[in-house]
């Protein structure tokens, strides 16, 4: 559905417009490719390089202003409570009530570095509640990776569409910062060379504002520097929760 408003309203002289992927139909009809396991994988092809085959996996898509107009249902959230920190703190608190494998005594300073912790980091759920933040649609997975390049590095479009759904801008923000301002990989066991490159954060920053500041509400943009902290000690609660889950989720090396 939102496929077609994008390419329905694509200016050609826009850039990165031009270089949407447009969906190929299938023996069906509506360009969706079924494997049989129950998902949805819409199949494009790269409009300016003219590569066939890149397969998008997706329930519900949009992105920013132009699904302000799409027609029919509102999307749904189609992995509920993704970005809900209220809800990843319950799930961080049963984890540690049933210790599964034992592991809770060792990692009670982190444990209790979260918790003194958690107030603020429930802001945002308390602004939802309260009416003062607004729910939009979002990619809700904002890492670089997920995001197409031509063969010239020109931004193309983004990819990786299941976590597309309502949430707050605020995680957008602050998952795109957690990574790219980020001088190491997410799986770097040396630490000393973790940091934030404030020049790059100040360079995605001034972009995102440039495109988006003007629909940003003063809630929002107040808020946006404490996204990333948001962010980053979310995927920390996950982890630590999956930590003492005995490691049922992530690939641990």
């Amino acid at each position: 559905r939102l496929h077609g408003q994008l390419h329905r309203s694509a200016d050609p002289a826009q850039g990165w417009r031009a270089g949407l992927h447009r969906p190929v139909p299938a023996a069906g009809g509506d360009g969706l490719l079924r494997p049989g396991d129950g998902s949805l994988h819409p199949f494009c092809r790269d409009e300016e390089d003219g590569l066939a085959g890149q397969l998008l996996h997706c329930r519900q898509y949009a992105g920013g202003d132009d699904s302000s107009d799409l027609p029919g249902e509102p999307l749904g959230e189609t992995i509920p409570n993704f970005h809900n920190i209220e809800f990843r703190l319950q799930q961080l608190h049963e984890a540690i009530e049933k210790d599964a494998v034992g592991r809770v005594e060792k990692v009670k300073d982190l444990i209790a570095e979260i918790e003194k912790r958690e107030e603020e980091l429930c802001l945002p759920e308390r602004l939802f509640r309260e009416g003062k933040l607004i729910k939009r649609i979002n990619h809700c997975d904002t890492k670089v990776n997920n995001m197409l390049f031509d063969k010239k590095g020109n931004f193309l479009c983004v990819i990786d569409l299941d976590t597309v759904m309502p949430s707050s801008p605020l995680y957008d923000f602050g998952d795109s910062m957690r990574i790219g301002t980020n001088t190491a990989t997410d799986d770097e066991k040396d630490l000393s060379k973790v940091s934030c490159d404030l020049h790059l954060y100040e360079m995605y920053a001034r972009g995102y504002l440039e495109a988006c500041g003007e629909i940003l509400t003063k809630e929002e943009l107040e808020l946006l520097p404490y996204a990333s902290l948001i962010i980053t000690s979310e995927d920390g609660i996950r982890f630590l929760m999956d930590h003492i889950d005995g490691d049922t989720y992530y690939n641990i090396n």
